[in-house]
This record gives structure tokens, sequence and C-alpha cells, in this order.
């Protein structure tokens, strides 16, 4: 009897402190678009936009690329609503003066943080520098 007990008390332990066996948790999705212009060589350029899909809050986000082989740091945007959280952000290069006809190069290093979790991959892309 006293067995009986302690498994039913055993159970009832794990079945609260468990969460529901429905699954892993929804991935966090975050949506990358670009724009249909074209860098210019001495110019700013904003190439990438990051979506997160169902209000998800992205805490911090990177986006190096290359110029050639140079590197060039993104300048990121966040856009949002009377105190909100934002609900897009945008990665600016500031594009070196001598890069035309180079490639404007991002590769998988866009790195963005949501929830403690780092998603470090995103869109391998590449636009080609045209004169100023």
């Amino acid at each position: 009897m006293k067995l009986l007990g302690l498994s039913i008390a055993v159970a009832a332990f794990f079945a609260a402190t468990t969460p529901a066996l429905s699954g892993p948790p929804a991935p966090i999705r975050v949506w990358f678009a670009t724009t249909g212009a074209l860098p210019v060589a001495g110019q700013s350029f904003t190439g990438l936009a990051m979506i997160p899909e169902n209000g998800t809050y992205i805490k911090t986000a990177k986006c190096p690329a290359l110029v050639g082989r140079v590197r060039v740091p993104g300048r990121v945007l966040r856009y949002k609503v009377a105190g909100a959280k934002p609900f897009a952000l945008t990665c600016t290069w500031k594009i070196p003066a001598d890069a035309q006809g180079k490639l404007l190069w991002l590769s998988h290093e866009v790195a963005i943080t949501i929830d403690g979790y780092t998603q470090d991959h995103g869109p391998n892309l590449s636009w080609r520098v045209r004169s100023g």
C-alpha cells in the first residue's frame, strides 16, 4: 500500500513539473527581405530588412558585410510605433567611394538575438556596387 501511495506521489510530481507533451516550442521566425535597389559607391545603402513573426522581439542584431575584401560594419535601424516593440529592422552600410564594380557581400554572418537565443545565420546575398 505504501508503494502504491509513493508511486502516485511520484507520478503527480512529474505530471506537475513536466511541460505538456505537445512537442517542442514553435520555432521563432524572422523574415529577411531585400530591396530592389543597388548600392552606389560613396553612399549609404539599405539592402536588408528583418521582420520578426508573431510580435517576436529582436534584442540585438548585427549585419557585417564585405565590399571586395574590406569588412564594412552594418548599421541596424529599428522601426517601431509609439513605444511598442520594433516591428522591423534594417541593415545599412556606408559603401566606400572606391568600391565601384566590387561586390557587396552579406554572408550568413547576420546575427540576431531573440529571448537569449542567438540565430547566427541569415541570407547569403550580394550586390554589384554602381558608380556614384
